[in-house]
């Protein structure tokens, strides 16, 4: 009798359903952002995706109890991530994208001109300019540097 009760604890425990529900929201307005994906990081089984809803919520529902974090996914933010105790509230970061033109003194483009994006930081209690990103300009002198959390940046 006991090895019964015993295998049916640990089937229902094997079984059991793991719920995980949230909100996806903007950082730098708060509202709700629908439509963003939201992916179960686990070790074993394929990953569970979910989609928020038109008010920014999610619910996740794992068939195995060791989902331990989350990503979250849309179109115009910084992907996000959050472990499965902090993810009642993941805010994405908008992404921002700065492009341009370079010109020689003459007005005509300037091609394979480095451009670096750089912002400043707090490292060790001081404010020092760090680079971001870089990129290169083509043959027309037109530059495109994307992926950017938005905020200032200064071009060098």
């Amino acid at each position: 009798m006991k090895p019964i009760l015993l295998f049916l604890a640990l089937s229902a425990a094997l079984f059991a359903q793991t719920i995980i529900e949230g909100d996806v929201v903007d950082s730098s307005t708060g509202a709700p952002l629908a439509g963003a994906y939201v992916i179960s990081r686990i070790g074993g089984p394929p990953p569970v995706v979910a989609n928020t809803d038109s008010g920014g919520h999610f619910r996740l529902s794992l068939s195995f109890p060791y989902a331990s974090a989350v990503e979250v996914h849309r179109a115009g933010f910084l992907a996000g991530h959050a472990d499965v105790v902090s993810a009642r509230r993941i805010a994405l970061t908008p992404q921002a994208a700065i492009s341009g033109k370079i010109l020689d003194e003459d007005g005509f483009p300037a091609e394979n001109v480095v451009i670096e994006a750089m912002r400043f930081r707090q490292i060790d209690g001081q404010r020092q300019l760090k680079s971001r990103a870089d990129t290169q300009a083509n043959d027309l002198g037109e530059y495109r540097l994307a992926g950017l959390p938005a905020g200032r940046y200064y071009l060098h």
